[in-house]
């Protein structure tokens, strides 16, 4: 089950020390593009808000839909795995500003989105919406060590 996430919801996800399984930039048909953010859960966060969204497991991806900008500011020297530290809507966004300057966009179908992760590395994505589902990993299971 996929649920779209709003600009509450997505503060209130337990993302936080989430561990990053991967990062995928989807080029479609009509010129924008999606980005894609699977990680799992911290075993010690609660996952209340994830039954509330539908999710029965621990590894879920994030897509961020329409995305007219994806900015990636990635620190490469990170030691260990990359963990998520935060995600949210920025409020006072300049990536945003300038786009609606440009003539690119209305002000009410983008949002600024921003993933902070534990290195210090962030992506910012501006795009119309942002959903979240279960992850299912390669081997055919939901999740990653489903448990």
């Amino acid at each position: 089950m996929k649920a779209e996430l709003t600009k509450q919801r997505i503060t209130w996800l337990p993302v936080h020390d989430a561990e990053l399984i991967f990062l995928k930039v989807t080029p479609r048909a009509n010129g924008d593009v999606s980005l894609s953010v699977a990680a799992k859960l911290h075993k010690d966060e609660p996952m209340d808000e994830l039954f509330k969204l539908g999710l029965k497991t621990r590894s879920f991806r994030l897509t961020f839909e329409n995305s007219w900008q994806i900015v990636f500011n990635i620190l490469a020297v990170a030691g260990g795995k990359e963990t998520i530290d935060d995600c949210l809507v920025v409020g006072d966004s300049e990536l945003l500003s300038r786009l609606l300057s440009l003539g690119f966009a209305q002000s009410n179908e983008l949002k600024h989105y921003r993933i902070g992760f534990s290195s210090g590395s962030s992506i910012d994505v501006v795009a119309k919406g942002v959903f979240i589902e279960e992850f299912e990993t390669e081997r055919g299971r939901k999740g990653v060590g489903a448990d």
